[in-house]
């Protein structure tokens, strides 16, 4: 009587094989690198926050949160982000599998795939980089007690994201928003003239009990909409810059004036001196009273 082979799992052959980490690359808030290429090695731009602009040769592409693209070696790139508030991981490798069918184009990563990317940036930690530096291009330097296996788990869960983004390629691959290198420009203008409009605006309405639905109504655009908007560009929300504007006045009346707390917090439009004091000692750490005697001891 023949002996039952067991039925298991067998891989025939594997999909991608990664044979090298390059080079890794983390951005917290503002930056634009140089327009490059890589010589023999992919490399995978993610947007793990906010919102970036990737210049792919001579088109530009938007990408939100949660948003990654594959850019095969040889061809030329770049990106921007624009807000304080913008996340984004880059990592070269090497292999020799093709991998153009996910190439060029922007997904959309699951929960599953996102888990697998927070696994490999914790590997990638623990073993081999400093995450307390941004905004650098990290030498892949083993630590001295390097966990067991790094290597393994490092390469391996790559592997796995990039298994997942050709999974995610068929089910939810989304369309590139392409504009030229003059339309990008031409929206960066837009956009900083919108944001230019909006701060002008609060400036010229410190008096009154400014709010963000004033503003958004004086623009044409929802709330919600416009504090989007704003804090995608500016990195902080819309009801902070218009108390941090009013905070910048009173601080000056504070300095150079004989105005009262309650008068100040009058002529600022606050809804009470209780608030205005409250959310001036967040701001500054001192009561209005206490800001005015040190700074006015400091200039004596």
């Amino acid at each position: 009587m023949s002996e039952k082979k067991p039925q298991g799992i067998h891989i025939k052959e594997k999909i991608v094989n990664i044979d090298e980490i390059v080079a890794v690359d983390m951005v917290d808030g503002l930056h634009h690198n140089v327009y490059h290429n890589h010589n023999g090695a992919y490399e995978l731009m993610f947007c793990v926050d906010g919102h970036m602009v990737m210049r792919l040769r001579d088109d530009w592409i938007d990408m939100d949160a949660g948003c990654c693209m594959l850019i095969p070696p040889g061809v030329c790139h770049n990106s921007v982000t624009e807000s304080t508030a913008t996340h984004c991981f880059f990592i070269a490798f090497a292999t020799h599998d093709d991998l153009d069918t996910i190439a060029e184009r922007v997904i959309r990563l699951s929960d599953a795939a996102l888990s697998v990317y927070k696994a490999l940036l914790s590997e990638l930690t623990r073993g081999y980089i400093d995450t307390s530096i941004h905004g650098h291009v990290y030498t892949l330097i083993p630590n001295k007690e390097l966990p067991l296996g790094s290597e393994q788990l490092i390469l391996c869960s790559l592997e796995q994201l990039i298994v997942l983004m050709l999974r995610s390629e068929h089910e939810s691959s989304e369309r590139r928003v392409i504009k030229t290198h003059n339309e990008y420009a031409n929206d960066m203008v837009e956009k900083n003239y919108f944001i230019d409009n909006i701060n002008a605006y609060i400036k010229e309405h410190l008096s009154e009990r400014l709010s963000v639905e004033d503003i958004a109504s004086h623009f044409g655009y929802s709330r919600s909409r416009l504090s989007t908007l704003y804090k995608q560009h500016t990195g902080i929300g819309l009801n902070k810059a218009i108390n941090m504007e009013k905070h910048l006045k009173a601080r000056q009346l504070l300095i150079e004036t004989d105005y009262s707390v309650s008068e100040i917090s009058e002529m600022l439009g606050f809804s009470s001196p209780q608030y205005f004091t409250n959310t001036f000692e967040k701001s500054t750490g001192m009561s209005p009273s206490n800001y005015a005697r040190f700074k006015r001891t400091k200039i004596n």
